[in-house]
């Protein structure tokens, strides 16, 4: 399903590890990808569901710390910065995908790097590394360009519609902060194009 009535131009994302019969089965509460959706899924009809592409930025980021040192690579959503962050060992492979659900990008990469900085800084404390006596953490940009697919459903409950984010990658349901970013991209497509396909 196609939300935006606009022309379609290829960009490069992950590759979704979930087929559309796959997203719809775990939309429906069929296949249950996190045990606390199944309660929500029960009571509501999915009425459709659309895949839709979040930009992220892609850095290269390398921690040292008292002669340790080690890179990685973590891609920060590039629209409010707030969804969970990618790692990866390398630079991923990219599939060049054609949809007209695409969110545009709104955060520059030099407002994502100190977002994506802290997260980083954040997760490496809590796991304990590194000894962290004197760290010292630099990042690179890799790739402007990187999208992640996401599969979101649309439910009716009773006269209401609510929305629920499947990460199309990672086969994990989206919590608040996945729905609100969708709602509000969904409130200012519907507000330019005053339809949506």
């Amino acid at each position: 399903m196609d939300l935006l009535p606009v022309t379609t131009v290829g960009f490069p994302s992950l590759r979704a590890r979930m087929t559309p019969d796959d997203a719809r089965l775990a939309l429906s509460g069929s296949r249950v990808c996190s045990p606390h959706a199944a309660g929500m899924l029960r009571r509501s009809a999915l009425r459709s569901m659309a895949a839709v592409y979040v930009p992220y930025h892609l850095f290269r980021v390398t921690m040292a710390d008292a002669g340790q040192q080690e890179s990685s690579y973590f891609a920060i959503d590039a629209v409010t910065g707030t969804l969970d962050v990618y790692r990866f060992d390398r630079v991923p492979d990219l599939d060049v995908i054609e949809s007209r659900n695409r969110i545009p990008a709104r955060l520059s990469i030099s407002e994502a790097w100190p977002l994506l900085a802290a997260k980083v800084q954040r997760a490496i404390f809590q796991t304990g590394f590194f000894k962290l006596r004197d760290p010292r953490m630099s990042g690179t940009i890799e790739r402007t360009d990187l999208h992640i697919p996401y599969w979101v459903g649309f439910y009716q409950n009773g006269g209401n519609v609510r929305l629920r984010v499947l990460d199309g990658v990672r086969c994990r349901f989206e919590g608040g902060k996945a729905r609100a970013l969708f709602e509000e991209w969904l409130t200012q497509s519907e507000s330019r194009s005053q339809k949506l396909e």
